[in-house]
């Protein structure tokens, strides 16, 4: 069942290029170009913390919670 949810969720990735798009209009109009860009390097990490922690709580469903030491508990 929980991979049916997060199957349903994946259609938000499809509004993603709109964030792209600003940073993109931002880098070119503004006068320090250098804070989008580290903006948008922060926006990038965190994304991909982000997925790296959706995945392992997938991993830990998969295993099943509280197999090992390696995945996750029991989630409330």
């Amino acid at each position: 069942m929980n991979g049916v949810v997060y199957t349903c969720r994946l259609n938000r990735l499809l509004k993603s290029w709109r964030v792209g798009e600003f940073l993109r209009l931002a880098n070119m109009r503004s006068s320090r170009p250098f804070v989008v860009r580290v903006t948008t390097l922060l926006i990038i990490v965190v994304v991909v913390i982000h997925w790296n922690a959706c995945f392992y709580l997938v991993l830990s469903d998969y295993a099943g919670h509280g197999a090992d030491g390696w995945v996750y508990g029991q989630l409330a």
